[in-house]
């Protein structure tokens, strides 16, 4: 429940709950979190329900061939841009479903809504070539889909940046693997939620010793493999289900999860302090689940997993705090042995030009024959190298983060005669005020 609050209190979506008490037969059984399912409604997941158009113009719902009938005679007919939504599970037990391939990713993908999708073959096509692009997209080395767009085209940035915080601020472990979901409206890009199940996480019963009981340890996305076999943490990269680990090999997103941990942690301290949401909420429940532990006795009872969930995320804060101290303390606490050409930060630096109205970014791009630049994402080009120089290009003032003092991400693919990758490097300029260019 306080995962779920504190995503809606940080802007995205997460599924009102709340406590009761159950009663069956007069005989106390439990108490519980009553909690909405997700699903697409206005006061949900609220974008263009294919289910409720069909129902209203008379078409069926389970069979959306009429869809590609129309489209045949006039394209324009049905948008299906979006009205989608996804649950990335190893479940895959809904009735459209396919698996993603990207790299060493595998992901079983299952369309909730609409849930018969697969019944009008060009929404289906539409869905999986959304997916496949923005997967590819993740796992490429210069963060570009076949199409050669960025992951950022296809997806919300904030609502990934969102999601991935929220996780990892309760150390929740399901997302390696399972109960993560997306959806996207027609026109629109695709958003990441709302945030789902997090027992499996925080220091629970059922994580007992593995990443997710370990308060000073990334507890989704897995950071370099570890060598002890009793940690599990690595199990869902070497099945390929954890995408969560290729969003944090773009800078570009390191960036932007830096800047959002830092304007949303003392919402999480408002949770964990001393007499914050936590304390209030154990208080409150303290007479119930004390019933609760005489009804279902555990070798954990209420007062010790209350004890260690509040001593799970005041540990949790510190640690965090240094893995968030700066981008590049972030990138090296999230790289792993899975980075072939890992990023460096070194031989970039910025200097402002003669003329004192733009400034200069310098590399070193020794051995290398182009180079491949980037701003925020968006690609400007592929540049000839010349004795470790290249001529410069300028950035339009398009491409910069609008609000001065936030920060850009420009990064470098340099490659050498062959083809092959050189190295990446990055840096970090923040908007200036208007007069000054890149």
């Amino acid at each position: 429940k306080l995962a779920y609050d504190f995503a809606n209190e940080i802007g995205m979506l997460g599924m009102r709950s709340t406590w009761v008490d159950c009663v069956l037969n007069g005989e106390f059984i439990g108490c519980y979190q009553f909690c909405e399912h997700i699903r697409v409604d206005e006061d949900r997941v609220n974008i263009f329900n294919w289910e409720d158009f069909a129902e209203d113009a008379g078409k069926s719902t389970t069979n959306l061939s009429w869809v590609d009938s129309a489209r045949a005679s006039d394209p324009s007919a049905y948008d299906i841009s979006g009205g989608d939504l996804f649950e990335f599970s190893d479940e895959n037990d809904e009735v459209s479903g396919f698996t993603i391939s990207a790299g060493l990713l595998k992901i079983p993908t299952m369309v909730h809504a609409p849930e018969y999708v697969k019944t009008s073959p060009q929404m289906y096509a539409w869905c999986k070539s959304l997916l496949q692009n923005f997967f590819t997209a993740n796992v490429s080395l210069n963060h570009l889909s076949g199409e050669g767009r960025h992951w950022s085209w296809y997806a919300d940035v904030d609502s990934m940046v969102n999601y991935w915080l929220d996780v990892e601020l309760f150390g929740n472990k399901d997302p390696r693997f399972k109960s993560r979901y997306a959806y996207i409206d027609i026109g629109g890009k695709m958003k990441m939620g709302p945030v789902w199940d997090f027992d499996w996480g925080s220091d629970s019963y059922v994580v007992s010793g593995d990443c997710s009981s370990d308060p000073e340890a990334w507890s989704c996305t897995n950071g370099p493999r570890p060598s002890d076999s009793t940690w599990k943490n690595e199990n869902a990269w070497v099945t390929g289900a954890s995408f969560l680990k290729e969003w944090t090999s773009d800078p570009y997103f390191l960036m932007k999860a830096y800047e959002r941990y830092w304007e949303i942690r003392e919402k999480f301290v408002a949770v964990i302090e001393e007499g914050g949401v936590l304390d209030q909420s154990a208080a409150f429940l303290k007479p119930v689940l004390a019933a609760n532990d005489a009804r279902w006795p555990r070798t954990r009872g209420n007062v010790e997993d209350t004890s260690r969930l509040r001593s799970y995320y005041r540990r949790r804060l510190p640690w965090l705090d240094r893995q968030f101290k700066s981008v590049p303390k972030l990138m090296a606490s999230l790289a792993g042995d899975w980075q072939t050409t890992p990023y460096g930060v070194d031989p970039v630096r910025i200097s402002p030009s003669v003329d004192g109205r733009t400034y200069a970014i310098r590399a070193q791009l020794q051995q290398a024959a182009t180079v491949e630049v980037f701003v925020n994402g968006e690609r400007l080009g592929f540049y000839h190298v010349v004795d470790g120089r290249f001529g410069g290009v300028r950035v339009p003032r398009s491409l910069l983060t609008p609000r001065v003092g936030k920060l850009n991400c420009i990064s470098f693919i340099s490659y050498g005669l062959t083809g092959a990758p050189v190295a990446r490097n990055y840096l970090l300029v923040p908007t200036s005020p208007a007069g000054k260019t890149l």
